[in-house]
């Protein structure tokens, strides 16, 4: 399958008496199986407020305290990726995308869905997203990844070029759909779903815990799925030595990670690396194509 539409520029044309809306067909081709990246049919932020929004306005609780329920975070979570794609372009590149889902989607088949270990900080239910996770990666050399309600996970091309392995990227991956799952940054969306939504979800950091939980569930999932978890540690790591605008880390949560890892390494881990080197070899290359 073959990109259907251009999502470079995301301004609608206007026409007299007509409202403006952007009808976004399949963005990316994924594996069999897989469901393809799909906005459909959203009237652009700037025009008209969702519906979502409207039903959130009119109820005496808001999603901060109740969550939402699967289908509503789907529908924050497309309004909040069609403001993205307004900052940020996505990377028209199918080999790419195929890559980023087979990986995201594997991964996101092991998080650790129970109330154990990982506690999600805002005390919300763990909600799985009604599609499953798809991922796509935008054209943007500073280093970007986010995790949007409703399963839609971002990657820049900056930070896909840095990594060094695909158990890096898994966990990248795992991180942000753990984030997903837990709700977390939900309470930036509640009552308006619009476009000063997406500034303030960046704009508002997450809390230590939730950023420890997400850490946490990574490197579970890793674990896991049969990857290297030292490979998200040392990437970590490495953005405490090297942080940049937006994507930073602390020593704190490298100390939470190596204390978790320890535990793994008592019960045994295998580093199975070599296995996956060349594929993502030529991962690499098809990104900087």
């Amino acid at each position: 399958m073959k990109f259907l539409k251009s999502l470079k520029n995301l301004t609608p044309k206007t026409t007299q008496k007509t409202t403006r809306r952007t009808t976004l067909t399949t963005l990316v081709a994924v594996a069999v199986g897989l469901s393809p990246f799909f906005l459909a049919s959203c009237e652009t932020a700037q025009e008209a407020p969702s519906v979502l929004a409207d039903d959130l306005a009119g109820s005496t609780k808001s999603a901060a305290k109740v969550g939402l329920n699967a289908e509503q975070a789907q529908q924050v979570g497309r309004e909040m990726s069609l403001a993205f794609l307004k900052k940020y372009p996505l990377l028209e590149n199918e080999a790419v995308t195929l890559y980023l889902n087979n990986v995201g989607q594997y991964v996101g088949k092991h998080l650790d869905l129970g109330g154990k270990n990982i506690k999600c900080a805002n005390k919300l239910d763990k909600v799985l997203p009604v599609k499953g996770f798809r991922v796509a990666a935008v054209d943007a050399d500073e280093k970007v990844a986010v995790g949007l309600p409703g399963g839609f996970i971002f990657v820049s091309k900056g930070l896909l070029e840095g990594m060094k392995s695909e158990d890096e990227l898994a966990g990248i991956l795992a991180r942000e759909a753990t984030h997903i799952v837990c709700q977390d940054g939900l309470n930036v969306a509640a009552g308006e779903v619009n476009a000063k939504v997406f500034e303030k979800f960046f704009k508002k950091k997450l809390s230590r815990r939730q950023g420890k939980m997400a850490d946490r569930g990574a490197l579970m999932a890793l674990y896991r799925a049969g990857y290297f978890p030292a490979d998200y540690i040392a990437h970590m790591e490495a953005a405490v030595s090297a942080p940049t605008p937006g994507y930073t880390s602390t020593m704190e949560r490298v100390n939470w990670l190596k204390k978790d890892y320890s535990k793994m390494v008592k019960k045994g881990v295998v580093n199975t690396q070599k296995s996956r080197v060349a594929r993502f070899e030529e991962f690499k290359k098809t990104v900087t194509q």
